[in-house]
């Protein structure tokens, strides 16, 4: 199931556990895009639905005023203060992890995360490794299993209202392009494109706030709070040994 069809199935199965009319307010981004999502939503009894326009990522659409759209389009930059404010206001014991490049071969529904299949779309259209610029921008990652046991320890043991950044390591994007486009068993080199062409095959979210930009975070609380320890392959490695 892709993202465009996903939305509306988790609405509804809101709307059978929690009655219709319960959803109030649904915000997401260009990947939920549809007019059948705003058709099916606004049938469910949601009253304000912004839904990131695929031709403009500062465009919501369906919200009555421009106020809710901003609210709306920065639910997602403000969810580490909402889950704080959750503790104190409604007693909820709410917890914030926060991972950057998330890699390795997911056991769920989805397998793969995001950055690292976009590289490797690219690379395989073109028979080389890209990355933006220089690429001496750098990136924080984690494996999804080192991922998946910092969830397990912070259910059982983070004090409501915590927040933690996961990551085992981190690496120069023309580093990781590097080891994929070996992995991939690519001839040649990888090779440098600019800001625009890279806006062109990612779109400028991504390209420019994202592959073109730095994600460095350190995971020391995570270790000394909760003892956690990553003891996945490193991201390079498992990029060229996969």
């Amino acid at each position: 199931m892709n993202d465009k069809h996903s939305v509306l199935a988790l609405a509804e199965e809101h709307a059978v556990l929690f009655g219709r009319g319960a959803l109030s307010s649904i915000a997401a981004d260009k990947g939920y895009w549809s007019q059948e999502n705003l058709r099916g939503l606004s049938a469910l009894g949601v009253k304000e639905i912004g839904l990131q326009h695929p031709s403009n990522i500062k465009r919501t659409v369906g919200l009555p005023d421009q106020e809710t759209q901003e609210r709306l389009r920065n639910r997602r930059a403000g969810i580490e203060a909402l889950i704080g404010r959750t503790k104190h206001q409604q007693g909820l014991h709410g917890v914030v992890v926060i991972p950057t490049m998330i890699y390795g071969t997911g056991l769920g529904l989805k397998k793969t995360s995001i950055q690292v299949p976009m590289l490797e779309r690219v690379a395989r259209q073109r028979g080389h490794g890209v990355y933006i610029g220089a690429g001496e921008n750098i990136w924080s990652h984690v494996h999804i299993a080192d991922l998946v046991e910092l969830y397990r320890l912070a259910v059982e043991k983070a004090p409501s209202g915590s927040f933690y950044y996961a990551e085992s390591g981190k690496a120069r994007l023309r580093d990781v392009v590097a080891a994929l486009h070996e992995g991939l068993g690519l001839k040649g080199e990888p090779q440098s494109i600019r800001i625009d062409e890279g806006i062109a095959l990612w779109g400028l979210e991504a390209a420019k706030y994202a592959l073109a930009s730095n994600s460095v975070v350190d995971a020391g609380r995570a270790r000394g709070e909760l003892g956690w320890q990553p003891e996945g392959p490193r991201l390079l490695t498992w990029l060229v040994e996969r």
